[in-house]
């Protein structure tokens, strides 16, 4: 009696190619995500909310209301006053808060301005190719890269930086992103820019090298 066929399945080395992918400037994976301007306003207001409320005090009134409004009610009696404590003095639970918002939007706006030097540079190949190639070379499924959990390629990133995955791929949505929105970025995280990143890959490439003498040890 001849058994199934259980020959395996070879998948083929690029089965999931999708692409050369977009550098992650910064290890931020969405740098060719233009941040909004309404969205940078409401960012900041919370970091500046969540610094007020480290400096205030008022975290102990929160912490009292969270009290007797049963948040802990689950909790030991020890368990209550060990959170209490941590909540109000231990490592400046606030203050972490604050230091979390600080660093995801100086990395987020400084990973922004390298990606936009990045498009500023290759604007004009960018620009030449809208002009002369098929509108259809700009249009992708995002939903469905997005479904497969696909990082965009270098291609599809550019789409996405001018058009936020729109069908519609006009020339003024592109001009007004070089010429407005990448350009306001980095002139005002250009200078951190320069600082910042030499000093980020170096210290990558040095770790990079020291990494086979860290798992030595």
């Amino acid at each position: 009696m001849q058994g199934a066929d259980v020959t395996p399945i070879v998948q083929g080395l690029f089965d999931d190619w999708n692409g050369i992918p977009f550098p992650q400037f910064f290890g931020q994976k969405e740098a060719y995500t233009t941040i909004g301007f309404w969205d940078k306003v409401i960012w900041n207001l919370m970091a500046f909310g969540s610094l007020v409320w480290a400096v205030s005090g008022l975290n102990s009134w929160g912490v009292l209301f969270e009290l007797f409004g049963g948040d802990y009610a689950k909790l030991s009696f020890l368990d209550k006053l060990i959170w209490i404590y941590y909540r109000i003095y231990s490592l400046n639970y606030d203050m972490g808060v604050f230091h979390r918002n600080v660093t995801f939007l100086f990395w987020k706006d400084l990973a922004a301005a390298a990606s936009a030097l990045w498009f500023g540079a290759l604007f004009p190949w960018n620009f030449f190719l809208r002009l002369t190639a098929d509108e259809l070379s700009f249009d992708h499924d995002f939903d469905e890269i997005d479904a497969n959990g696909y990082d965009y390629s270098l291609t599809q990133a550019t789409s996405f930086h001018y058009w936020e995955g729109k069908e519609s791929h006009g020339l003024f949505s592109m001009l007004w992103t070089n010429y407005v929105t990448d350009t306001l970025q980095v002139i005002f995280f250009g200078l951190p820019l320069l600082v910042i990143g030499p000093a980020y890959f170096i210290f990558q490439f040095v770790y990079v090298l020291s990494l086979p003498l860290i798992w030595t040890i």
